[in-house]
């Protein structure tokens, strides 16, 4: 089916990273590159010293000897969570713990997060990204993606299908920014401050809806430039027939289901419910305005995630606008 519009998230990445994990030769940490998990875990539970966190520190600073301690004192704090963040990911694990006034870990360390992260595509995008039979799939997937859409969005930070090193990068808008690239300075991931103490990234995390449009909000008059925001704010153009692949909507863990007993009048709450909740908000606004015709969905795992999906787009303004379909009746990508 062709559609008019395709909104595309992390399921996309994570696909394209696992066709070349499968497809490609590469050594075992250019493997490590396409998993983001395992690079994730190597790093955070690697030894101070170990080759791959003295790569990390000297990426952090030339003399990064001197700064050894520090960073120590961080992936310490951090590694009885590994689990957490990667079972997680890493907005449902800031969710878990942003209320923990206690701990206090997510505030202390998130810049680092943001770093890592950013790091990780780095290396990606250098040791991976720019091999031959790396661009060839890249290129025969945008492919396949021009033949079934016009328009495309993404919630990726990731530049994999439209970055330059590929013969055909696709036109996307990032509605939720981009890595750095090229990634030279680690504090190139700060964007800008909204008063003397808080600063937004170049690229956006949240734990709730509500969280992520207020950060949206800020970016938006600041007109910053990783950040595609005509999704949100634009008044004018329609997205037809509009498909959304790859994102999970998933549950936010802000709050508990004992929250939800107790102040039934929030168990609707997709702002509050959903890490992607603010998504919804717009979808319900561009349905009453007439600029979306029809709202298709895929569902990667239909048995564990029909539900999920279903309540949170429970809204009677969805009715006879949106369907659901498993991911492989949606989108054709060989």
């Amino acid at each position: 089916m062709k559609y008019d519009s395709i909104l595309f998230g992390n399921g996309l990445t994570i696909a394209i990273l696992k066709k070349i994990g499968d497809s490609v030769k590469l050594s075992e940490r250019e493997r490590r590159c396409c998993y983001l998990n395992n690079f994730m875990y190597e790093l955070l539970s690697a030894p101070i010293f170990s080759p791959e966190y003295r790569r990390f520190l000297k990426f952090l600073n030339p003399n990064y000897i001197k700064l050894a301690e520090q960073h120590k004192e961080v992936k310490n704090a951090l590694n009885p969570y590994i689990d957490d963040i990667l079972n997680l990911g890493f907005e449902r694990w800031a969710g878990k713990y942003v209320l923990d006034e206690i701990n206090g870990v997510l505030k202390k360390y998130f810049d680092y997060l943001y770093v890592i992260y950013n790091y990780w595509y780095r290396e990606l995008e250098n040791n991976v990204l720019q091999k031959t039979d790396v661009k060839l799939i890249i290129e025969q997937i945008i492919t396949q993606l021009e033949s079934q859409g016009d328009t495309f969005f993404t919630t990726n930070f990731d530049l994999l299908i439209d970055n330059p090193h590929v013969s055909n990068p696709l036109t996307v808008e990032h509605i939720h920014g981009r890595f750095v690239s090229p990634y030279t300075k680690y504090d190139q991931v700060l964007a800008f401050y909204i008063d003397p103490k808080t600063f937004l990234y170049t690229y956006l995390y949240g734990t709730t809806g509500y969280e992520k449009m207020s950060s949206l909000g800020n970016i938006h008059q600041q007109q910053y430039p990783s950040y595609d925001l005509g999704f949100f704010y634009d008044h004018y153009s329609c997205l037809g027939n509009l498909l959304i692949y790859g994102i999970s909507f998933s549950f936010s863990n802000i709050v508990d289901d004992t929250f939800y007993s107790e102040y039934s009048e929030h168990d609707k709450d997709y702002m509050l419910r959903s890490v992607d909740g603010h998504i919804i908000y717009r979808l319900k606004i561009l349905v009453d305005k007439g600029l979306v015709n029809s709202i298709t969905i895929a569902v990667y795992d239909w048995e564990q995630e029909i539900t999920r999906y279903q309540s949170l787009f429970s809204d009677p303004v969805f009715d006879h606008k949106i369907k659901f379909l498993k991911s492989t009746e949606a989108l054709s990508l060989s």
